[in-house]
């Protein structure tokens, strides 16, 4: 089976964030002596200045001001020249009372004397266009600080043009200084009475009397904050030349067929459709009729913590679309099936949020011109439309809320262990949670589960634990998160947890950075609950069952070798880990390669010089290209540390505690395959895949075997020579033996290039290291401006 969610996780230009921390996330209480009093958002960043020294010089602009709520939050976004610094910034949450709750800071001291670009929008734009493969317009260029691995880097971020309604919508990071590209991603990692779901059509079957807040004139389902549309097939096609040629594509058209009686301004004659009928997007106002009024009880949700919240200015409205398909061979770019308006839509069984920025330019308009903005799509799938389930609807509801907040992104969050996807995984977690909240159950879309055969597709009440559940997937990775959230909300009395969330949405709104690790945004959430009206209990509570999932004080990502092939324990992803990419780093500055998401303590058996690795690679870790793959293909290596772990430090550029790279090669299994030479006598060796290309790959079932030395025989000798040959202890070595024993000198640099070709001098690399730890990487900052998000992490095809 195969993975849809890929094309659909979105990372806007100011979603793109980097891993240089600079002190801790959440920033220590004041002294028992004093106490910080908030009221305003001048307090608030004095109070932020005198807890935080590098704030007291930061140029910092408020982008949040929640005096209107309780618990009220701030955040403020640090500025250099102004010019935005993504990822950098600082909030605070106060209390009803005014007392500080929770600080936060991410702030950069590193910053360019020079805010000049070196090359022109215009070749930022021509390299975009070449990595792209799609015309890049030098007014959809913007200048930005990027916090690398060294400091601030000035750089340019382009959105080229896109391919919508193929899920394709580039975003490419140009250093402003070399045309070097940074980073790239698709954008698209999801009066007025009715009959309707409460909140999906398995949890509550009964339909029930709604009344839609739908505002005088209008007659449709659409008020300020919510614009809807029914996707219909009416079999025509739509010019499209915005990506270098022009082509007729078959599209469904985005109307507005829910219209309210001319007699009694309700919607009752649209009740009638029941879930067993889904009209596959044929014409279906029930499903237009229920994502509207599901996303507004979502955004009534969160105003009743502050009145005074809105989606940020390009979600409002947010535009919702029922019923969605693609064309047909969209997913396969063949533009021949795309244009032939007699060929059925293909039924897309997902949702997604998209965000918007217009200093990029629209990314739909050119199909769709009724989109001038962020939206929220559900999928028509297969067997059922994704429209009416609530859950899903609050969830991608959820992630339009985390971008309009702490702005969680889709890619990898580099620490001292190596990357996570913890931004995108609890970004994930984080929609699931609060959709829970809302619907008062922590079974999330039981009734979209029924287009692939299943129940619920997640449950918040799960025991999967860091690390033994990590994947590198951000829908599996952010359950061993949301469960600790929804456990400790469920532990307290129902007319607590209302308080409770209210304590998580106010983390969220004063975060100053959304590139962080689980431990961080989990400490947040212990502070904040403390600093609410729940107090002490409540916090330790939370922390304790944190701390029972494996999240704080930190996960260890450190499986240990026991002789067993290491694989995923989430069947949903194929058992399989991903091996990010150098592109998906976000780090200003060369690196050869890119840390993977876990490591391995291997015990070295007596007499052991050299160690091999082998796993099988498995599919997933791309993003979406109709092009094919961008980059350099994926190219795994062997990164090595004895007797210590491996570690890495972010603070003076990217630097490991070991040296030691053995690349890997294709053996004649077509497994991938290393071997790294060690001095006898080691105990054990700390073992990463890392990958030294650009494109993510895929492993799965990691083995290790060891070549020993074989003792002199002491007994009698019976006149055959010894031949001092080698022996394998554990899985058989299918590689060529090594010749000798390592000399102990540097990796050999005559292993594997990018070929999948052994080695031409068949030897081993051998591990020098014997080097101390590295320092450890405070956290980092976000910015964003639009994560697009789907709400299934599952295989839905064979």
């Amino acid at each position: 089976m195969r993975r849809i969610t890929a094309f659909l996780i979105a990372i806007a230009a100011l979603a793109l964030w980097t891993p240089v921390p600079a002190g801790s996330f959440v920033v220590p209480a004041a002294s028992v002596n004093r106490v910080d009093i908030v009221d305003t958002a001048a307090s608030a960043r004095d109070v932020i200045a005198r807890r935080v020294p590098a704030a007291m010089a930061a140029e910092l602009a408020l982008v949040h001001d929640g005096s209107a709520g309780a618990p009220r939050a701030f955040r403020f976004r640090q500025m250099h020249n102004g010019i935005p610094v993504i990822a950098r910034g600082a909030g605070l949450v106060a209390g009803e009372d005014g007392i500080v709750a929770l600080v936060t800071a991410y702030i950069e001291t590193r910053l360019p004397d020079a805010v000049e670009p070196a090359i022109s929008r215009e070749t930022a734009a021509a390299v975009a266009g070449g990595r792209s493969r799609l015309p890049a317009n030098p007014e959809n260029a913007r200048l930005v600080i990027w916090p690398g691995a060294g400091g601030g880097v000035l750089a340019w971020v382009v959105a080229p043009a896109n391919l919508l309604p193929v899920p394709y919508a580039p975003i490419v990071v140009v250093d402003a200084a070399n045309g070097r590209v940074i980073y790239f991603e698709n954008m698209v990692r999801f009066k007025n009475l009715w009959k309707g779901y409460e909140f999906n059509p398995i949890s509550t079957p009964n339909l029930i009397d709604i009344t839609l807040p739908i505002p005088d004139p209008n007659n449709v389902p659409k008020n300020d904050l919510v614009d809807s549309f029914n996707c219909v097939d009416t079999h025509t096609t739509k010019r499209v030349n915005a990506f270098g040629f022009d082509a007729d594509v078959h599209v469904c058209e985005l109307l507005k067929n829910a219209i309210a009686d001319q007699t009694n301004g309700d919607y009752l004659q649209y009740g009638s459709m029941t879930h067993a009928e889904p009209s596959r997007g044929e014409d279906d106002p029930f499903g237009q009729l229920s994502v509207f009024y599901h996303v507004a009880k979502a955004y009534d949700w969160f105003k009743a913590f502050d009145p005074a919240f809105l989606l940020h200015e390009q979600a409002r409205p947010i535009f919702v679309v029922a019923s969605f398909m693609l064309p047909a061979g969209a997913m396969d770019f063949d533009l021949v099936k795309m244009g032939d308006p007699n060929l059925p839509l293909e039924p897309l069984s997902n949702a997604m949020y998209t965000g918007w920025d217009p200093q990029f330019g629209p990314i739909i308009s050119t199909v769709y011109p009724e989109i001038t903005g962020a939206m929220l799509i559900m999928g028509q799938g297969a067997n059922a439309d994704f429209s009416y389930d609530g859950d899903v609807i609050y969830h991608e509801f959820g992630h339009a809320v985390v971008d309009s907040t702490i702005q969680l992104h889709g890619a990898w969050h580099m620490d001292t262990q190596g990357s996570t996807v913890s931004p995108g995984g609890m970004n994930e977690g984080l929609s699931d949670y609060f959709s829970s909240a809302i619907a008062g159950d922590g079974d999330q879309g039981e009734y979209a589960g029924s287009d692939f055969g299943m129940g619920a597709i997640r449950h918040l009440d799960n025991n999967k634990t860091c690390p033994e559940w990590l994947t590198g997937e951000v829908h599996a990775d952010g359950e061993f998160f949301s469960a600790p959230l929804w456990k400790a909300r469920q532990a307290l009395p129902e007319g607590n947890r209302g308080t409770f969330d209210g304590a998580v949405f106010a983390t969220l709104q004063a975060a100053a950075s959304g590139d962080v690790g689980y431990e961080d945004l989990a400490a947040a959430f212990v502070a904040a609950v403390k600093g609410s009206v729940l107090g002490q209990a409540a916090a330790d509570d939370l922390q304790a069952k944190f701390e029972a999932a494996g999240v704080l004080p930190t996960c260890h990502r450190v499986f240990v070798w026991k002789g067993n092939p290491i694989a995923s324990k989430d069947v949903n992803v194929g058992f399989g880990f991903t091996v990010p990419g150098i592109s998906t780093s976000l780090i200003a500055g060369n690196i050869t390669y890119m840390p993977s998401l876990f490591q391995v303590e291997v015990p070295v058996p007596e007499n052991a010089f050299s160690i091999t690795a082998t796993f099988v690679e498995a599919g997933g870790g791309g993003s979406f290209n109709p092009f094919g793959p961008s980059g350099t293909p994926f190219a795994p290596a062997l990164l090595v540390k004895l007797e210590a772990e491996i570690a890495f430090d972010y603070s003076n550029g990217f630097a490991a505690n070991t040296t030691t790279l053995a690349d890997m090669y294709k053996n004649a299994q077509g497994d991938w395959e290393g071997k790294v030479g060690i001095p006898k006598g080691t105990a054990k060796a700390y073992v990463m895949v890392v990958n030294k290309g650009d494109q993510s790959g895929g492993m799965t079932n990691l083995v290790f075997s060891f070549q020993v030395s074989q003792p002199q025989d002491g007994g009698t000798d019976t006149g055959a020579p010894d031949t001092g040959g080698e022996a394998d202890v554990g899985t058989p070595d299918t590689g060529t033996p090594d010749t000798g024993t390592p000399d102990g000198g540097e990796p050999d640099a005559g292993t594997t290039p990018d070929t999948g070709s052994p080695p031409a001098d068949t030897g081993v690399a051998p591990v020098a290291d014997a080097g101390g730890g590295g320092a450890e990487p405070t956290g980092a900052d976000e910015e964003t401006g639009g994560c697009s998000c789907a709400v299934l992490g599952l295989k839905t095809g064979t």
